[in-house]
């Protein structure tokens, strides 16, 4: 919100201010996932099977890189755009746009795997303890999806300008 407050209605931007407003509003959801899973976990200590602890850890881990990706991104955008848009520098940003898409359906497929192992142990947790655990890899899941969003975001932004 700061960023958005902060902002002059009339700045030059090399993009709109609408559509840069977007991209910071996805990283926001960035956050914001990852506060929910943290204050989830923090609600129950919850013991659960070898199996689900290690398929939440890869889910994470892949997440992890998927976030990571996003300021790699922006880097190449904003070198793009002090290029004055050269071809080969919008090529880069397309590149790690293209890596940012493809972790995420990778994120997408362990969500799947993690959800079926959750639901093969579920008579395993009260029911407290399943849903914090869906919810857990549902915002893991969104976070990427909110990665992703940047990355379309930033896409969007070339669009319009070349």
């Amino acid at each position: 919100n700061l960023i958005r407050e902060s902002l002059p209605r009339s700045l030059f931007m090399p993009v709109e201010r609408g559509d840069f407003l977007d991209y910071v509003k996805e990283q926001d959801y960035i956050i914001d996932r990852a506060e929910e899973v943290v204050l989830a976990l923090l609600l129950r200590n919850i013991e659960m099977p070898a199996c689900i602890k290690e398929s939440i850890k890869n889910l994470t881990n892949n997440v992890v890189e998927v976030v990571q990706l996003v300021p790699k991104t922006l880097g190449s955008m904003i070198e793009l755009v002090n290029s004055s848009f050269l071809k080969r520098k919008e090529d880069k940003v397309h590149e790690n746009i293209a890596k940012l898409d493809k972790k995420e359906d990778i994120t997408a497929h362990l969500e799947l795997e993690v959800m079926k192992c959750l639901f093969e142990w579920e008579k395993s947790f009260s029911f407290g303890e399943f849903y914090i655990l869906v919810e857990v890899v549902k915002q893991l899941a969104k976070m990427a999806d909110h990665a992703e969003n940047c990355g379309d975001r930033i896409r969007c932004m070339i669009a319009k300008r070349l």
